[in-house]
């Protein structure tokens, strides 16, 4: 997956995501590279969820993979460094829920 590719997704008002990279950018929620995990993965949750980017399925499939994955709980038990998997989850986790909540959204 090219970042720049997504990166100018970010400034496109016409940009929508494909389910190849709404995967990607869930399967890095929790990346090491400080300019992957935030510039790139939150920037393009919230800009997707607060701009209606994604589809009403790829919600519904974060929302699976979220359940599935218990990422809240990722390694908590392992003693294994996972902080940022456990909190970009929670932010995800909150974009969710705030869109869902808004009437006026397409994931109300």
């Amino acid at each position: 997956m090219k970042s720049e590719e997504l990166k100018r997704k970010l400034v496109d008002d016409k940009a929508t995501y494909t389910d190849e990279e709404i995967k990607w950018l869930f399967d890095h929620i929790g990346d090491s590279d400080g300019s992957i995990r935030d510039d790139l993965i939150c920037n393009s949750f919230g800009y997707g969820f607060f701009k209606e980017k994604f589809s009403l399925e790829q919600a519904r499939f974060l929302i699976a993979q979220l359940e599935n994955k218990d990422l809240l709980f990722y390694r908590i038990n392992e003693g294994k460094e996972a902080t940022l998997t456990r909190s970009f989850t929670c932010l995800l986790w909150d974009l969710i829920i705030r869109t869902n909540n808004d009437r006026k959204s397409r994931y109300y």
